[in-house]
Order: C-alpha cells, then sequence, then structure tokens
C-alpha cells in the first residue's frame, strides 16, 4: 500500500498548517485510495468513513494501524443509508462496483448492516473523537456510494436545511451497470434543484469525459480551494 507509506511520512505539523476542511464524512470508501489522498493532501483534520465491505474494511484498518494519522479517522464497516436494517449487498468481482443496487455484471450476494446516516451523525457521541459530543458543520460531505447517493442526499435534508454541510462530492454516471436503481445512480440535473434549494451552487457538473462527480459548494461557505478533486 504505497500510498499509505506517503501519509504515514507527511509531517504533521505541515498538515495542520495547511488543514482547509476540519471534518469530512466520507461514504463509501472502497479500497481507502480516496481517503489515502485526502488524508495525505494535508486537506482533511478528521474523517468519519463508512465502508460496508469487509474485505476492504479490514484493509483500510490494517494500512491505518501503522499510521500516524490513525486516530484521525473514525470508521464504520456498514453501509450509510436512510434506515436501519440489514440488507442485501451485491459484492462485484472487481469490488469498486459493490452496491446496494444489484449489479449487471457478475457479482455475490451478501448481507450487510446499514445504518440511518442521519441518526448515526446526529446521535453518536462524538467527544472522544472531535473533542465535542455534536457534529456542528461537516466541511466536507463525499458520498460514492455505487448508485445509493440520491437517497443519502434526502437523508441528510435536515442538516442541508440547518446549513451545517459546506461542499458536497456525489457521483455522477449515466450507465446500465445496475438493475433496480431507477436511475439514482443521479444525473447532475437530479442533484442541482435538491442542492440549489438549499444554497449550494456548483462548481463541477460531471459533463466532462473524465469526471465522474459532481460538485457543490454551500454560497456562504468563503473556503473554497482548487485542487484535483474540483473544488
Amino acid at each position: 500500500h504505497g500510498w499509505w507509506w506517503s501519509i504515514q511520512t507527511a509531517d504533521p505539523g505541515r498538515r495542520r498548517l495547511m488543514s482547509k476542511f476540519p471534518l469530512c464524512v466520507y461514504i463509501g470508501l472502497g479500497y481507502g485510495h480516496g481517503l489515502g489522498y485526502w488524508l495525505n493532501s494535508n486537506y482533511v483534520d478528521k474523517v468519519i468513513g463508512f465502508e460496508p465491505v469487509k474485505k476492504h474494511f479490514d484493509i483500510i484498518c490494517a494500512a491505518l494501524q501503522s499510521n500516524k494519522r490513525k486516530n484521525d479517522v473514525y470508521l464504520f464497516n456498514s453501509a450509510a443509508s436512510n434506515i436501519d436494517a440489514t440488507q442485501k449487498f451485491y459484492i462485484t468481482d472487481n469490488g469498486v462496483s459493490s452496491s446496494l443496487y444489484k449489479p449487471t455484471n457478475c457479482h455475490i450476494e451478501r448481507e450487510v448492516q446499514c445504518v440511518n446516516l442521519l441518526e448515526t451523525l446526529t446521535n453518536t457521541n462524538w467527544t472522544d473523537f472531535l473533542n465535542k459530543k455534536d457534529i456542528g458543520y461537516i466541511d466536507l460531505l463525499i458520498i460514492d456510494s455505487q448508485g445509493h447517493d440520491f437517497t443519502i442526499l434526502q437523508n441528510l435534508e435536515p442538516l442541508l436545511e440547518e446549513k451545517r454541510i459546506g461542499r458536497i462530492q456525489v457521483e455522477i454516471l449515466d450507465d446500465n451497470s445496475y438493475e433496480d436503481s431507477n436511475n439514482n445512480f443521479s444525473l447532475y440535473e437530479n442533484y442541482k434543484p435538491l442542492l440549489e434549494n438549499y444554497s449550494f451552487q456548483t462548481k463541477v457538473n460531471g459533463e466532462n469525459a473524465y469526471q465522474y462527480d459532481a460538485v457543490f459548494v454551500l454560497k456562504e461557505e468563503k473556503n473554497q480551494i482548487n485542487h484535483r478533486f474540483y473544488f
């Protein structure tokens, strides 16, 4: 895991000086490559992450054990959703397309624990991790849940209404990867009205052939930076 080595040797003093996002909530960590980037980029202080695939979760945990920033990450081995329930989950051969929606390519079926994301974030005691009981503000929300992104955003509407999320990155992909997602692998046009209703503006609309994400930033948010993740 070479990408973890670069995190391990990062200068923690430099990280504190450069940090732009005190709190990042990351849904769908996969093998942890995106998490590795965000930690090593010095743009985040703390990450609350969700990864339902046990194999991926174990890889991330093992990599963090020898990492200087292991105490900056709080992990859930569960799928973020709008309900607390055990649900059928489809794990694909390549791993990265695993989803609560049934893929059209080869996969195996498992059951995973889903948690209501809003309840998990608002009702967990975060004193040991954040030095405060409650999450007041999420600086960066990244959702990469393979078709479930829009459902998760709808679950978080109370936080959107209260302007407690500053930036949102969601996955945009219009294809036939899943049999029953009903276009929840949403187009930019699906997210735009929802988020504009809560005073978000578009930074990236996902229309570029090499972009698979749309990025929205709260209009009142002053801390807007530019780097390879489009902010």
